[in-house]
């Protein structure tokens, strides 16, 4: 009898462990349109500390403003250094982003760092403030004269977003103009 117990009651807490283990995750689309604006104070460092910010350099450091729907988001993201690793160098040689490219048959445009380049690959971080918590990303991306596009990895959050996970996008002249911000945030439950 006792082993009967046993059996029952080890199945019950496995049970209890698996519907945990795969608990379901809630996904919200996001759609709208974002505009970065260059900022000196570069809060990002207080708001996701931790990692390379590139500071003191002008266009590395941004306050971020959303508009999804009828909700107005704030945010504040800067670039960071992260390792790459060239696959066709036989050394296996780690370069840094910002990375600038010089491709044969486009015509290159001198940045504010006094390199030609016709485009550049970038990584940030951001910290966007809900109104129920705090979403953290990590971004990659490409720039091209006025026009970028960038994808955001969603790191995790604070309050409604802790454990958070999800992709989102931007692209467009996103110092000038502005530009489109789409993707998806889930999280837990």
């Amino acid at each position: 009898m006792n082993n009967k117990v046993v059996k029952v009651a080890s199945l019950l807490v496995a049970s209890a462990v698996n519907v945990n283990a795969f608990a379901e995750t809630k996904c919200s689309a996001v759609l709208g349109s974002v505009k970065l604006a260059p900022t000196l104070a570069c809060d990002i460092e207080t708001a996701v500390p931790g990692f390379a910010y590139i500071v003191g350099v002008p266009n590395t450091c941004f306050s971020v403003s959303l508009t999804l729907g009828r909700l107005s988001i704030a945010g504040v993201a800067g670039l960071t250094a992260e390792s790459m690793i060239h696959p066709l160098q036989s050394s296996q040689t780690v370069l840094g982003t910002p990375a600038m490219l010089n491709e044969r048959g486009l015509v290159a445009a001198t940045n504010e760092f006094g390199i030609p380049e016709t485009r550049r690959l970038f990584t940030a971080r951001s910290a966007l403030f809900f109104p129920k918590g705090t979403v953290y990303t990590a971004d990659a991306g490409v720039i091209a004269g006025a026009s970028s596009t960038e994808q955001l990895l969603i790191t995790g959050g604070t309050g409604a977003y802790a454990q958070a996970s999800g992709t989102l996008y931007a692209t467009g002249d996103l110092l000038g103009k502005g530009g489109a911000y789409f993707g998806k945030i889930c999280t837990p439950g």
